[in-house]
């Protein structure tokens, strides 16, 4: 008979993470959720689909592209999260009359592309939002910059830049070129933000594609050069600074744009210098997204942290805590012989190790002893407890720590005492 079963295997760009993965991943939130929270920022969640005329037309020509949409059972046309603003911000405009302004929301969730992979860059991915909607103060951008650069810190990251700019700076300097077209300004600036990648030959070299004169690319060049920050972002980085972000942290950027049609002001991406992955947080000021989504005129501002960016850097620059190396189970309750008196005790070991927060299981099969150790042993799991015949008829347990090879037999009472 042939096996006409395809070989088991994810999509392109999606990916499973096993236990070991999901440690690292787990704690980046816990450790990101508290900052957000300390900071104000409320829980959110949002449908994964919603009504593909929400999503599309709102990011560009370009990124609508990279947008999943296909009809439903009932017709209707649905896309897949590219991001979490646009679904946010459909959310202000929908119960604008329940969300008490200025609001501040922080979103855990998955969003889609479908884009090229490759090093840190996937098509199933998870974002760490946060938001602040209705205020235009500069200082808001400010609070947003302190979140990003506690968070990072938390995880245990220091070299690292927050680069800021704004799309009023970038247009001053379209128009100092003489780029006037509406059509064409959202273009450059797609083409000016990859600067830093491809060099100003490369920019030069687009640009002339997209049917910029060699003046007004020499004129752009020169106005990049002499480019500084506008009042606004002057008083930006001053909040920053004051709520304890260092000065050396952020980067003024004039060719930053970030590539999304929705941004209206301040832009802002934090690059980590050791590592060769591109932006772990990106962001900005998006002010007319809610009223183009049918709701009131609502200024808005935030950031994405990448989670599967930030479980990349630290893990390529060691900084996995080692106790995420080894599993949450704790403790191993082994049974040694086959009879009713040994397993009845074990569990009821294994329900006072549970009562008492220890994180625990046994292993549930009549095996070996030395088959019992060695799954333990695989399952980086620090500590075995052994439970005999001898152990049933004395009150006692037999701990065993793996990592010392150390081994010794004490009263049941005394069990708590010791994990505690």
């Amino acid at each position: 008979m042939i096996n006409t079963m395809e070989k088991p295997q994810t999509l392109k760009g999606f990916r499973d993470f096993l236990p070991a993965q999901m440690r690292v991943r787990n704690y980046v939130i816990s450790v990101l959720r508290p900052v957000f929270e300390k900071y104000g920022f409320e829980p959110l969640e949002t449908p994964t689909l919603e009504y593909a005329s929400i999503l599309l037309n709102k990011y560009g020509e370009e990124a609508d592209r990279l947008v999943y949409t296909f009809k439903d059972r009932g017709g209707r046309k649905v896309g897949l999260n590219y991001d979490l603003t646009v679904s946010t911000s459909r959310v202000l405009a929908q119960y604008a009359n329940e969300i008490k302004l200025p609001f501040r929301r922080y979103q855990i969730q998955r969003a889609y592309r479908a884009e090229n992979t490759q090093k840190g860059r996937y098509r199933e991915f998870v974002q760490c939002d946060i938001d602040i909607f209705g205020s235009n103060s500069p200082y808001a951008d400010s609070e947003i910059l302190a979140v990003i650069y506690e968070s990072l810190i938390k995880l245990g990251l220091k070299d690292f830049n927050i680069q800021v700019n704004s799309r009023q700076v970038l247009f001053k300097l379209l128009e100092d070129a003489d780029i006037l077209e509406t059509s064409l300004k959202l273009s450059v600036l797609l083409t000016l933000d990859k600067l830093e990648k491809i060099g100003w030959e490369g920019v030069s070299k687009e640009l002339a594609v997209k049917g910029v004169d060699e003046t007004q690319v020499r004129s752009l060049q020169e106005a990049l050069e002499r480019s500084e920050p506008d009042e606004n972002l002057k008083e930006l980085l001053k909040g920053a600074i004051l709520l304890g972000v260092p000065e050396k942290v952020i980067t003024f950027c004039p060719s930053l744009s970030r590539g999304l049609d929705y941004y209206t002001g301040v832009i802002y991406e934090t690059v980590v210098n050791q590592a060769n992955i591109g932006s772990v947080t990106g962001g900005g000021r998006y002010d007319n997204l809610i009223k183009q989504l049918g709701g009131p005129d609502i200024p808005a501002t935030g950031t994405t942290l990448g989670l599967d960016r930030l479980c990349d850097v630290i893990a390529e620059l060691g900084l996995i805590p080692d106790s995420l190396k080894e599993s949450t189970v704790k403790v191993l309750v082994c049974q040694t012989g086959d009879n009713n008196k040994v397993q009845d005790y074990a569990l009821s070991i294994l329900k006072d190790l549970r009562q008492n927060n220890v994180s625990a299981e046994m292993y549930l099969d009549l095996k070996p002893l030395d088959k019992q150790l060695k799954y333990a042993v695989e399952r980086d799991i620090p500590q075995v407890v052994i439970i005999g015949e001898n152990e049933v008829t004395e009150g006692k347990v037999t701990i065993k720590d793996l990592t010392t090879r150390e081994q010794k037999t004490i009263l049941k009472e005394e069990l708590k005492e010791l994990f505690n």
